[in-house]
């Protein structure tokens, strides 16, 4: 016995607008209408192949290092974040991050300390700190991949500044 067509359940329809009504309840905060369009940064960026080369220099990086010391983020379009670098040395964690900002992108480095949850909870932080070490804007289609190397270089060294001399002959 073959069953007949109308024994099926009807296709579900397509998952366009589901996530609006749910939120509408919801405190979440509302974004301003700003002319700002992340979508476009995140174009010339990959235009660029900007996240790609960033994970090209996280790869050479953690080979030369010889170890995951590393660790690569990438966000999808159109968050303002692009991609998020990460290493970690005992209880401090230092970070590029790649944001989108209306003037243009940016490269962001912060520092955060990271306690352990029994210390976290003596000491009642909730959230960790993060102090804010640099703040560069580039422009996608003028980036280098010495540039790169620079700022995991920067990262890396746990945001100590490379002497000129090193800068020069290297």
């Amino acid at each position: 016995m073959e069953p007949s067509a109308t024994e099926h359940a009807p296709e579900p329809a397509p998952a366009v607008g589901w996530i609006a009504p749910l939120a509408e309840g919801s405190d979440l905060p509302r974004k301003g209408n700003s002319s700002f369009n992340p979508v476009t940064v995140w174009a010339r960026l990959k235009e660029y192949d900007v996240p790609e080369r960033m994970l090209q220099a996280v790869f050479r990086s953690n080979r030369e290092m010889n170890d995951d010391a590393l660790e690569y983020l990438e966000y999808l379009p159109p968050q303002a974040s692009v991609l998020h670098v990460e290493y970690r040395r005992k209880s401090r964690i230092f970070t590029l991050e790649l944001v989108l900002r209306e003037d243009g992108p940016r490269a962001v480095f912060y520092e955060q300390k990271s306690h352990g949850r029994l210390l976290r909870y003596f000491l009642g932080h909730d959230r960790p700190r993060f102090n804010v070490a640099l703040t560069r804007r580039f422009q996608p289609e003028e980036l280098t991949d010495a540039e790169i190397q620079e700022w995991f270089s920067f990262l890396v060294s746990g945001f100590k500044p490379q002497p000129a001399s090193e800068k020069e002959t290297g």
